[in-house]
């Protein structure tokens, strides 16, 4: 409703608008959730226009984040038709409402008149000739809307093209292999755009879109794969799918809703501290760092290849090499968007202090953390396999259908505390610094990093362009203005002298060892062999 429409009595109410929008997705959200856990399928009797049909309620689940953040208006209302057509059974009630959803995204141009026709193919019989051509204009339209909106509102147009592309190749089963490469054309043009969107942007919201659009396209991709193609490992892709629908959308939902709600003064003090939180904490879940939503997913995309290459052809085995290869492409690129997107919000401030993101960010890490509760509820959202059945040790692990292969990502995290430990405790015996503390800003076209400037930098130093290679964006990340310096805990004392001294001619040994292996290596190469076949000869089976 507009501002407009409450009078003085209505004053009330207005001010727990906010809180009532959110409660009331927050309750759709729950309720999806629970459905979704107890397989709930079926249709209304006295309304049989809607009903919970295959991937419907976990896809409503993510999507009331979305809604839950995004306020009123016309996105809110775009949220809200959206939601009805996940639920509609009707292939023109379906038109009809993700279409003005699409349509209250739109903005003016030619394009934009032609984003509600991006619904058609549900229309069309899933065995018509013009059904994936379609599908494949289809994926090209709702990801060029994906990366063109400003906030969360950027996922309505994404989970549009998911969900209809999910239900017409169930219906359609295996598809030729042009078709194929059409559709997985599509999505990759749609994942290059986004990708350079996000490393070419000025405004942190269009960087954070054109991740969105990359996002998309690469679901596309997986879903194509895990419906269309007949391999081995479609299951295993299926899994993957079910996995990049949950903790990397979320924290995207966040930074989002981040990037678009940047106000113009900045944080100070306490309030800049939990903004950086925010920040982080919505980041974090998105990229590919281990063991977080991110990294997950590229672990499952990996398993599912490896399945996909054994038993298939030599021709469908290098394409998914390929695939492989572009994929991990995608994921450096989109670190590197998330980086720049970083360092452009940097220092800002929220409202509320950032508490929606924030409440996105601690639900991608429990989701992270604890994937098998994600795996459990989203098992219809991809037709194939069932997950296993949930237990405690299965809630900690992402095991694709069958397959042997698992991750844990709480032992994960613990490998790498136990790393980074061992790695401090190494640098401090060799006397030097894991931190790298640049003097000066770099040359522009320095560590093939974007170039930012502001007006009032160029102004303080002549005009001159202000260079921001990836070590300094991380450092003006994690709020380190100056340079990186050395963290020393409190009343930590200093080293003694003999200590000291011990050290010293330790690492004067450890030097002159590296260098005589360096300069023996063959002949300790021979050794090695000779102890292995010893070993293989005496204690082998």
């Amino acid at each position: 409703m507009p501002d407009e429409f409450f009078s003085r009595r209505g004053q009330a109410f207005f001010r727990w608008r906010g809180a009532v929008q959110g409660g009331l997705w927050a309750t759709v959200g729950i309720l999806a959730l629970t459905g979704a856990v107890w397989r709930l399928n079926g249709v209304l009797s006295w309304f049989p226009l809607f009903g919970v049909d295959g991937p419907a309620l976990p896809m409503l689940g993510v999507l009331s984040f979305a809604g839950g953040v995004t306020g009123a208006g016309r996105r809110g209302l775009a949220c809200v038709l959206a939601a009805l057509g996940l639920l509609a059974l009707s292939p023109l009630v379906f038109c009809l409402l993700a279409g003005t959803a699409l349509a209250l995204l739109t903005r003016s141009g030619g394009r934009g008149l032609c984003l509600p026709f991006a619904v058609l193919p549900a229309c069309v019989p899933a065995d018509s000739v013009l059904s994936v051509p379609l599908l494949a204009l289809s994926i090209l339209q709702t990801g060029h809307a994906a990366s063109e909106q400003k906030g969360p509102v950027a996922v309505v147009p994404a989970f549009v093209g998911i969900f209809l592309l999910g239900r017409l190749l169930a219906e359609t089963g295996t598809v030729p292999f042009v078709q194929q490469a059409l559709m997985l054309a599509c999505g990759g043009w749609v994942v290059w755009r986004g990708c350079m969107q996000a490393l070419r942007a000025e405004q942190p919201w269009r960087v954070v879109s054109g991740l969105t659009g990359a996002w998309y396209g690469g679901a596309g991709m997986v879903l194509v794969l895990a419906l269309a193609c007949a391999l081995d490992g479609a299951d295993a892709f299926g899994a993957t799918l079910r996995l990049d629908v949950g903790a990397p959308v979320i924290g995207l939902i966040g930074l989002l809703w981040l990037s678009a709600s940047m106000q113009e003064h900045e944080a100070e003090g306490a309030g800049r501290e939990w903004s950086r939180w925010a920040l982080w904490g919505t980041m974090l879940p998105v990229s590919a760092i281990p063991p977080l939503g991110g990294f997950a997913v590229l672990w499952s995309l990996l398993v599912a290849s490896d399945y996909s290459v054994q038993g298939a052809s030599p021709a469908m085995a290098l394409g998914m090499v390929l695939f492989v290869g572009f994929q991990i492409m995608t994921a450096v690129l989109c670190a590197a968007g998330l980086l720049r997107a970083g360092a452009l919000m940097r220092g800002k401030s929220w409202l509320n202090g950032g508490l929606p993101a924030c409440l996105c960010a601690n639900v991608a890490c429990l989701l992270s953390v604890v994937p098998g509760l994600w795996l459990a509820a989203a098992d219809t959202l991809i037709v194939g396999d069932s997950a296993p059945g949930l237990s405690v040790w299965g809630a900690f692990t992402v095991r694709p259908a069958a397959g042997e292969s698992a991750l844990v990502p709480v032992l994960l995290l613990l490998a790498l505390a136990v790393a980074a430990g061992l790695a401090a405790l190494v640098a401090r015996f060799l006397g030097g610094s894991l931190v790298y503390a640049p003097a000066r800003l770099g040359a522009a076209w320095r560590e093939g990093a974007p170039v930012y400037s502001s007006a009032a930098d160029a102004t303080a130093q002549g005009g001159t362009e202000v260079s921001l290679p990836f070590a300094q964006a991380g450092a003006m990340v994690c709020g380190f203005e100056g340079g990186l310096t050395v963290w020393r805990p409190p009343g930590l004392p200093a080293l003694p002298v003999r200590f000291a001294v011990l050290l010293r001619y330790g690492r004067r040994w450890l030097f002159r060892g590296v260098a005589w292996s360096e300069g023996h290596g063959m002949v300790l190469l021979v050794l090695l062999l000779g102890a292995g076949l010893l070993l293989g000869l005496f204690f082998g089976p």
